[in-house]
């Protein structure tokens, strides 16, 4: 294998090669580009013309499982620093493979240079360092450093580069996406030939040369527009006159509404109670912020809105997808954003004046719908701008922790949540569409939805179904309908192989946390998907082609690629979830296990299309028990009453490994299933049926449970576990109040003291209560512990009582009180104001108790079972 594994680095190398060839055409003060460099020290490198090394780049290939160490890369920085002419150069170490433990602790250090972190310190998280002695180079070059983790494969570096490429040779003549393959094609293959030869001067190519093979001049490749008050102002112009109706009707539900409304969030996923919803012009207000929600709430229209809010104050907004980032590319993904709204490019003077634009807001949309190679990439690219400056982000999101972690300052980022359509909104919605009263078709669809009718997305789909004379049934039908309404808008007729086909492609990107795919991947998939379903009774001899998806998919509006690094994503990410839901219902498609966190919509689509079945139920309460919890509160999903010893099974499944007294010593489920009421009684009796006499007898002296008649043995399962965890996170004894303290040296300790056990208590209730790799990790990264706090002077309170006030933020991982002018927390930081009484009035046993049951409920969208 050791030849494959040659091959694939040199294509690997340069294909990364290739795209510093199209840098330095961009780039004046570049003259060559010099392929085998140094011998195991650069694969390639940028000259000036002087000689100077501008770019200095060693791309590797790395398959997993195997990852980078600490002690590989220094090893290359350490010959790094040897090079003549590299004082100013940029470095970088491109690899498709990722970074082990000590590979990332050295990321950090590099980080931390960038941060102006001192030599010492620096070689002292270098020491720290386990099974590895590093000697770091000056911080000088650390600071010029990138490393570039999971950069793609071959084939999708190639694809981004001929997209490049396209809108570089458009510069020149009108060119079509065959020109920009060939000249990849060509640009691939003089550098390889040139890598060949023995002498370094023959291994170069010069600008002129790539400007040759591209057939431009210098004068079109340079010919950019400046970043001046001129080209702002017209920026912002533009924006302000884009049209706020999408191109898909019922993606505007909210245009004709007073406008999204948001609450912001107490710790992790808390809401605020009563919650007293906002204006999204309140996000603006913050240097960082997370917005999230579940599909369809509203994020993406919110970005939208607030571009528009933040261009009318004279900020610089810019809107950016998750999808596909990679390391480094930030600043000219930002740039593109630009340039497509100027409808120009930028010099690269221009861009840098862009990048540092004092008023520069990012948008980043899905951040926690990606993959963890697009995570990484995006949270590395902020924290690096971040060294810089300070930016303005606000990121969206379905999953708190994931889109707090991609922030430079996660810890101090505000967070945001989307409130649903009240009744009213709905009925406004609904008439300005129509122009008339709509009270019968919003209470038709509020009587089919149920509390999914809050969705903006889902309920704009079903108004637009009925508009359209279809029937409102259920979810999957409302987006069946929606879809069959695009297909014939674009007058295709035979679509159902094609959707069937993209739903197994997005099942297998699920599986990975992806909805967006290049055009390479997009063509294997669907390509791969046809295959099986040719053998698939109502498919079979089908005769479609990948490529014809592709296009139908594009033609409806399905697929789109909004820029050069997304690929191709949905109209919607429900889109996506719907289509891979309809697959698996149709058995076309299986769920690889385990069950993650991107596919629950998927599965949730799943169930509602067919209903729940035994194997599925076991899965989620062993894989995912927070998404048992949606599935066991949608109606109508399991086909049998509660059975006594699948009640049993899937009871024991989510409690596995739990210390849950309230069930233990039982060793049986007795069900009473009365035509008004389903109980369940836990006793040390075998499972079975009981009437109601030896129910009431077995319910005097065991637990038990009145539910809904009709309750099925996953929504039975999952209400006896909810309240043996609450029973577990009670009190065992009678807590005191404690006594405030109102000297503020005495609040600092007491304050220290109850977060210190707050903290320990959380961690006990993650690893005893909750210990499912699915729950309790993730209960921990949405309320992501730690308190820094400013303790003030006493002030007179009410009833003559001193009132101290503090001033705080949670998050981090750190526990700091201080008293009001220590140095070690600055004030401009800390964005929460509280007192002594309200953060100490809780005893912690009650207050973790709380607080994780607050964090459950968020985390299973509200559907965890009441008491």
């Amino acid at each position: 294998m050791a030849g494959v594994y040659t091959i694939r680095g040199i294509g690997f190398q340069q294909a990364c090669a290739i795209g510093d060839a199209v840098d330095l055409v961009i780039d004046p003060g570049a003259a060559r580009l010099r392929v085998e460099g140094v011998e195991d020290v650069v694969d390639y490198e940028t000259f000036a013309a002087d000689g100077q090394r501008l770019r200095v780049r060693q791309a590797k290939t790395r398959q997993a499982p195997g990852t980078w160490s600490a002690g590989e890369i220094a090893a290359i920085l350490d010959l790094w620093v040897k090079l003549d002419g590299a004082e100013n150069a940029e470095f970088a170490f491109v690899t498709d493979g990722q970074l082990g433990k000590s590979g990332i602790a050295l990321e950090e250090i590099i980080e931390a240079a960038k941060a102006h972190t001192r030599q010492a310190e620096l070689q002292t998280m270098a020491d720290r360092i386990a099974g590895t002695t590093i000697s770091l180079p000056p911080s000088s070059l650390l600071r010029r450093v990138q490393v570039l983790t999971r950069f793609g494969t071959v084939s999708s570096v190639l694809e981004r580069l001929e997209l490049r490429v396209l809108q570089l040779m458009e510069r020149g003549r009108v060119v079509t996406t065959e020109d920009a393959r060939t000249t990849v094609d060509r640009l691939f293959r003089m550098l390889f030939v040139v890598g060949g030869e023995r002498q370094p001067h023959r291994r170069e190519v010069t600008r002129q040369d790539v400007l040759d093979l591209l057939e431009l001049t210098n004068e079109e490749v340079i010919a950019g527009g400046a970043w001046d008050t001129q080209a702002r102002d017209t920026y912002l112009a533009r924006l302000l006159a884009e049209s706020l109706r999408p191109d898909t009707v019922v993606l505007d539900v909210l245009r004709v509404h007073a406008g999204p409304r948001v609450l912001r969030l107490l710790d992790g996923p808390i809401e605020p109670q009563p919650a007293t919803s906002q204006s999204p012009e309140t996000l603006l207000a913050a240097q960082q912020v997370v917005l999230i929600g579940p599909t369809g709430t509203g994020k993406t229209t919110t970005l939208g809105t607030l571009r528009r809010l933040a261009a009318e104050r004279g900020d610089l907004p810019v809107l950016l997808r998750a999808d596909g980032h990679l390391p480094g590319t930030l600043g000219r993904r930002v740039h593109e954003a630009v340039a497509s709204v100027l409808d120009r490019r930028l010099t690269l003077g221009g861009v840098q004046r862009l990048l540092g634009d004092q008023g520069l807001l990012l948008l980043v949309d899905g951040v926690s719908e990606v993959d963890q190679n697009a995570l990484d990439a995006m949270r590395h690219d902020l924290r690096a701008f971040a060294a810089q400056r300070p930016p303005r982000v606000i990121a969206t999101g379905r999953d708190l922790a994931a889109a707090r972690s991609v922030l430079p300052d996660s810890a101090s980022a505000a967070g945001f949540s989307l409130v649903g359509l009240s009744r009213a909104d709905r009925r406004q919605i609904a008439d300005a569409r129509t122009g008339r009263d709509s009270a019968r078709e919003v209470a038709q669809i509020e009587e089919t939805l149920g509390d999914a009718v809050d969705n903006p997305l889902l309920f704009g789909m079903a108004l637009a179904v009925s508009e359209q004379g279809g029937s409102i049934e259920s979810r999957p039908q409302v987006y069946q309908q929606f879809l069959a309404g695009l297909a014939a808008r674009a007058q295709l007729v035979k679509t159902d192989i094609g959707f069937a086909a993209l739903g197994v492609a997005w099942s297998n990107l699920l599986a990975t946390s992806r909805r967006a795919a290049d055009g390479y991947e997009w063509h294997q998939l669907l390509t791969d998907a046809l295959v099986h379903l040719d053998s698939v009774g109502p498919f079979a001899g089908h005769g479609v082609t990948a490529g014809q998806v592709l296009d139908d998919a594009q033609a409806i509006g399905l697929l789109a690629r909004p820029d050069l690094d997304a690929g191709f994503v949905p109209l919607h990410d429900s889109f996506a979830d719907y289509l891979a839901g309809t697959a698996v219902a149709h058995g076309w498609a299986d769920l690889p296990a385990p069950l993650i966190p991107a596919q629950d919509e998927q599965v949730l689509f799943a169930v509602q299309t067919v209903g729940l079945t035994d194997v599925l139920a076991d899965r989620l309460a062993v894989e995912n028990p927070l998404l048992a919890c949606r599935v066991a509160a949608l109606p109508q999903v399991e086909p049998r009453p509660a059975d006594p010893e699948r009640v049993g099974a899937l009871l024991a499944e989510l409690a596995v490994g739990a210390i849950l007294a309230t069930l233990a010593d039982h060793a049986g489920i007795c069900v009473l299933d009365d035509a008004s009421v389903l109980g369940i009684v836990l006793a040390d009796e075998p499972s079975r049926h009981v009437d109601l006499t030896e129910f009431n007898q077995l319910a005097a002296t065991n637990p038990s449970w009145l539910l809904p008649a009709g309750t099925g043995s996953l929504a039975a399962a999952v209400n006896l576990w909810a309240s043996a965890v609450r029973a577990a996170l009670r009190p065992q004894r009678r807590l005191f109040p404690s006594s405030v303290p109102t000297d503020p040296d005495a609040v600092v300790a007491a304050l220290t003291k109850h977060e210190r056990a707050c903290a320990e208590l959380l961690r006990r209730t993650a690893e005893q209560v909750l210990p499912s790799p699915a729950v309790g990790p993730r209960i921990l990264d949405a309320l992501d512990q730690g308190l820094i706090a400013i303790v003030g002077n006493p002030q007179p309170g009410p009833l003559s009582r001193p009132d101290v006030s503090v001033t705080y933020r949670r998050g981090g991982g750190e526990i700091l009180v201080v008293r009001e002018g220590d140095p070690r927390v600055d004030a401009n930081q800390l964005s929460t104001y509280g007192s002594a009484d309200s953060l100490l009035r809780q005893h912690p046993t009650r207050e973790t108790a709380k607080r994780v049951l607050e964090t459950l409920l968020a985390l299973t969208a509200k559907t965890w079972p009441a008491p």
